[in-house]
């Protein structure tokens, strides 16, 4: 069983926040003329990466008492690069900092569970078959229908979307420490799954399978395969994010990960 404390809570933000910092950086050194940018507050950072793209917000400085101060740097910050002003705020936030938001007007949008569970188990080192599909590391001959997955799964296969879904999991692929599968059924990319060890944490994510191969066990085996992976590059401890009660957080619950803490997606009002 996962022990959910601060200090616990404090190495998870930390470790997300370290990902998403590299994530902006291979998409700069992508794409020269990429918007992307992040600058970093007290523990955490302000993470840019674009209108339209997925994460605009600050991340991983809400366990830091705030003040006027704080928020104030993240409404210039935002409203300069012509996007709207948003914290994620964790569960654990002092109550100076749930205050000062509150006084700026920043009013929940959205929330989402984090979970992490042990990379050092037996369990780990099992890895589920699925009739009909294999789990290979992306290459040459899998990495356009990755592609094609992660849109489609994620509804972005429409041409003026795509383009954000190809940005984000192509720039992902640079980072360092990270893996990519996915499952191929009759030579056929039919889900996907990474991994990404980040300050000797898995993170779990780009968890993706098409319709129709939806409730056949492939993101289970695809978990498996991602635990065994983050505990031979040294990770102790897996995690990953998932919207409350949806699917996603079933399987990991399944798969012995226990929820660690809330986050608010919060938006500054008016």
């Amino acid at each position: 069983m996962t022990v959910v404390d601060l200090g616990l809570v404090r190495l998870l933000e930390a470790s997300a926040t370290d990902l998403l910092v590299a994530t902006v950086a291979a998409m700069r050194a992508r794409d020269a003329s990429s918007p992307a940018l992040a600058v970093r507050l007290r523990s955490g950072a302000m993470v840019a990466m674009g209108p339209g793209r997925y994460v605009n917000r600050a991340v991983g400085t809400t366990l830091d008492v705030w003040g006027p101060g704080e928020v104030e740097a993240v409404d210039d910050f935002f409203t300069a690069l012509g996007l709207t002003p948003e914290v994620e705020l964790s569960a654990w936030a002092p109550p100076e900092t749930v205050t000062a938001l509150g006084g700026r007007r920043y009013v929940p949008r959205s929330f989402r569970s984090v979970l992490a569970r042990s990379c050092a188990t037996e369990e780990a080192a099992v890895e589920a078959a699925v009739e009909g599909a294999s789990i290979e590391e992306v290459d040459g001959s899998t990495s356009q229908g990755w592609l094609d997955v992660m849109a489609v799964a994620n509804d972005m296969d429409h041409a003026d979307r795509r383009w954000v879904s190809d940005e984000m999991t192509l720039a992902n692929a640079a980072v360092a420490g990270s893996a990519h599968l996915v499952a191929v059924a009759d030579g056929r990319v039919v889900a996907a799954g990474s991994v990404h060890v980040v300050d000797g944490i898995a993170w779990l994510g780009g968890a993706a399978t098409l319709p129709d191969w939806r409730g056949r066990g492939l993101q289970a085996a695809l978990i498996r395969h991602r635990l065994r992976l983050g505990r031979e590059a040294g990770a102790e401890l897996a995690a990953a994010t998932a919207v409350p009660a949806g699917g996603s957080a079933r399987n990991l619950v399944r798969l012995g990960f226990e929820h660690v803490q809330t986050q608010a997606i919060v938006t500054r009002s008016g």
